[in-house]
């Protein structure tokens, strides 16, 4: 049995099955309810000023073998902001310590990795 892919554009729900053809499944690229309700998702403020997520974290130095392994964040607090002296990308340890410290940093959108 195939393992459905999650959906291109929300990236939460599984893709809507399209049609049965000789006993195969054609999927969708998209949800049912992004399909449904056109739902369309714009990329992050950071990919759209052309940020590229580094090779590896900014903060510790670890570097990465996967890129849903990064993040991106904003220095300032200010998501909004997409200057590239403002972002910084950082592994999954150093999220953590960020969120449990005192530092204005804000997490940005995900993007979708495909």
């Amino acid at each position: 049995m195939d393992k459905r892919k999650t959906c291109a554009n929300c990236r939460k729900n599984p893709v809507a099955i399209n049609y049965y053809k000789d006993g195969i499944v054609h999927y969708r690229s998209k949800c049912v309810r992004c399909t449904r309700y056109k739902i369309k998702t714009s990329p992050p403020g950071w990919i759209k000023s052309g940020y590229k997520k580094k090779e590896k974290c900014e903060r510790c130095g670890f570097k990465f073998k996967y890129t849903e392994q990064s993040r991106v964040y904003s220095l300032d607090g200010n998501v909004d902001n997409a200057d590239w002296f403002n972002l910084k990308t950082i592994c999954l340890l150093c999220q953590v310590e960020v969120q449990h410290s005192t530092l204005p940093w804000k997490a940005n959108k995900l993007s979708p990795d495909f």
